[in-house]
């Protein structure tokens, strides 16, 4: 599938704003669905965001009120997102491949981070592992690490 050219156009409030910052703001409200951090970056240093027909790859570059931006996603790629996304990733009892009194070995799923990340909300190896864990022997259960 081709990819889709996006006008933007930078809302006056938004003036001065960074790059990654204002995309975060306004390209969901385009795409009508949400978009990850990382996934705005990956287009900006793409060269998939471009401001007077010239590609932006500098996130943190400052925007005037008022201007236009061309974004060009790959439908294909954001349906890869939607994907790796999921904050509702949970391990399962036979995702334990080995356990000791001071090990575990886990068969991690995709799309879930191994540590916490800037998204607090997002459900992380550490958390998910506590979770299967105390859910299986008991809340007081200690998670080795």
């Amino acid at each position: 599938m081709a990819f889709q050219k996006h006008t933007l156009k930078v809302p006056k409030d938004l003036h001065g704003g960074r790059l990654d910052e204002v995309l975060q703001e306004i390209l969901p409200l385009e795409l009508k669905r949400s978009v990850s951090k990382s996934f705005i970056r990956k287009l900006i240093m793409a060269g998939a965001v471009t401001l007077d027909q010239a590609p932006v790859r500098l996130p943190s570059r400052s925007l005037r009120g008022g201007v236009s931006l061309e974004v060009w996603v790959d439908p294909a790629a954001l349906k890869e997102t939607e994907r790796v996304q999921a904050k509702d990733i949970e391990l399962k009892a036979d995702s334990i491949l080995f356990e000791d009194d001071d090990i575990v070995v886990v068969n991690k799923p995709a799309g879930l981070p191994s540590q916490v990340t800037l998204d607090r909300t997002r459900n992380h190896l550490v958390a998910a592992l506590t979770q299967l864990i105390q859910s299986r022997d008991g809340a007081s259960a200690e998670v080795p690490g």
